[in-house]
């Protein structure tokens, strides 16, 4: 998986985490930026899988919308 494809996975996911488990619909800017700089203070993350994004999202939705996302 390309590291476009895994961004934009992610900012997906963590639109509809905010959304469904955080009742919040975030601006799509905000998230994007958010997962930018995620996967900038990340770089050593294989792009290769995606083993780990569900919890990435978790947090960085946690994080945006101020409610604890499981």
């Amino acid at each position: 998986m390309s590291k476009t494809m895994r961004m934009y996975r992610l900012i997906d996911s963590v639109m509809m985490y905010s959304k469904t488990e955080g009742n919040k619909d975030l601006p799509y800017e905000t998230v994007k930026n958010a997962v930018i700089g995620y996967c900038d203070k990340h770089p050593k993350l294989s792009f290769k899988t995606h083993v780990g994004d569900d919890h990435a999202a978790r947090q960085i939705a946690s994080n945006l919308s101020g409610i604890k996302i499981w």
